[in-house]
């Protein structure tokens, strides 16, 4: 799993990146879910998450920062419901065109 998100993301120092490009969890599970599918499934939501907070701590670009630098809670407007919803969002970058 690692190895899909070095190819999909990189991840950027939060005073280099601003907040309104962080990437949602909601995006990031779409994706990863299509590169590994019964995976994401199967682990759900949370554990992903925990995937990758685990793939982002030994990065260069957040040493020395606390993990709530560099993933936090933030509000995300849902087109979907129409309203504002508070998700984790973290300081990475797509390597891809978002769909």
């Amino acid at each position: 799993m690692h190895a899909i998100f070095a190819r999909l993301f990189t991840p950027k120092h939060p005073d280099t990146l601003p907040k309104e490009q962080w990437l949602s969890y909601t995006t990031l599970f779409s994706m990863v879910q299509p590169y590994a599918p019964g995976r994401v499934w199967k682990q759900g939501r949370r554990n992903l998450k925990q995937q990758v907070i685990e793939w982002c701590k030994p990065q260069p670009v957040f040493a020395g920062l606390e993990e709530s630098d560099w993933c936090m809670r933030m509000k995300e407007f849902d087109e979907e419901c129409r309203k504002e919803r508070v998700i984790f969002m973290f300081s990475l970058a797509c390597n891809t065109p978002q769909a």
